[in-house]
């Protein structure tokens, strides 16, 4: 009996290494550096990352299943008052990167149940960019940034100003 094909996905496991410095060039030690982030109420943490040594630099590794598809790298200082976000792609990460960290933008914002003045018992907000945008790729998934899971219907998190924002280069 020829029971057909069978496809497995299996990960590339990504190795992400460099170095965080703040805007003179001097490292930032404590930073937490992740590829995936989930903000709950005052816990601001990545999911899979890692913090800086005392030199600033981090290393770890990530699975990824499409060594072309995006992702993003968010980073933010100790006190979550300057960050970076880096996108990158299994393909163009090939050796350590420096990310400078700039002021960080709050945004923030409460959520009704419409025609209430009620707010919803549970949000899920999710801040994401499509890889057109980005101007990287075509026909490619939305980038999830980071998510916000709220009780009291809102939302606020901090995030990068577009100049500490960089993008895989095209040529890369």
């Amino acid at each position: 009996i020829d029971l057909g094909a069978l496809v497995i996905d299996v990960p590339l496991v990504a190795k992400l290494e460099g170095l965080v410095v703040d805007a003179e060039d001097r490292p930032v030690s404590e930073a937490s550096v992740g590829t995936s982030w989930t903000i709950e109420g005052d816990m601001r943490n990545p999911w899979r990352g890692a913090t800086t040594d005392e030199a600033g630099r981090f290393s770890f590794t990530d699975e990824v299943y499409d060594a072309k598809q995006p992702w993003s790298l968010l980073v933010f200082d100790a006190e979550r008052k300057r960050c970076a976000l880096m996108i990158w792609t299994a393909e163009t990460w090939k050796e350590p990167r420096t990310i400078r960290l700039e002021p960080a933008i709050r945004v923030h914002g409460d959520y009704m149940v419409e025609g209430t003045t009620a707010a919803p018992s549970w949000t899920n907000t999710m801040v994401s960019s499509h890889a057109e945008d980005l101007g990287i790729a075509e026909n490619l998934r939305n980038l999830c940034i980071v998510q916000v899971r709220s009780t009291a219907g809102r939302f606020e998190l901090q995030l990068p100003a577009e100049r500490a924002v960089e993008r895989p280069r095209r040529d890369e």
